[in-house]
């Protein structure tokens, strides 16, 4: 058996949370640069990884997902991300916050918002292999996911 990418259990593992709570949304946490775009060292310049582009608009048209922007963008760049992804028609819900989970009497989400799923070249993600197995696991699960809505 080929050895699977660690963010394939990540996905896996968010989808059985998800369906074992009855919760109906996974929260993605997307690093943006040396992850989604390649590195080009220049301002307002994004270049997607290849395939890069497809995986986000499938995960974007998910209905059970979020995808929350993760990056250390200059405020004034902020904008500019949203309004190059909107034009790429990938819905972004968010950037470093999620504020649909709020702090609860066991945990304070003001410091590190909630996410079900870290994309991040820093925590192992390697952009020019894992888009499409990370893909293929998405796909797999989202079938499941309206499986079990289904029933």
């Amino acid at each position: 058996m080929i050895n699977q990418p660690s963010i394939c259990k990540a996905i896996e593992t968010a989808y059985n949370k998800v369906l074992s709570r009855k919760w109906d949304t996974i929260y993605i946490s997307l690093d943006l640069h040396e992850t989604v775009f390649e590195p080009t060292y220049t301002k307002g310049q994004f270049i997607f990884y290849p395939g890069v582009h497809q995986a986000l608009k499938i995960l974007s048209d998910y209905e059970e997902i979020k995808i929350i922007i993760s990056s250390s963008l200059l405020d004034e760049d902020k904008e500019k991300v949203l309004e190059f992804f909107k034009n790429e028609k990938i819905d972004i819900f968010a950037i470093n916050e999620n504020p649909d989970e709020l702090d609860t009497s066991y945990a304070s989400f003001k410091e590190k918002f909630y996410f079900s799923i870290l994309i991040d070249d820093k925590a192992g993600f390697d952009p020019l292999t894992d888009w499409k197995p990370a893909i293929n696991t998405f796909f797999r699960q989202h079938k499941r996911f309206i499986y079990q809505k289904a029933i």
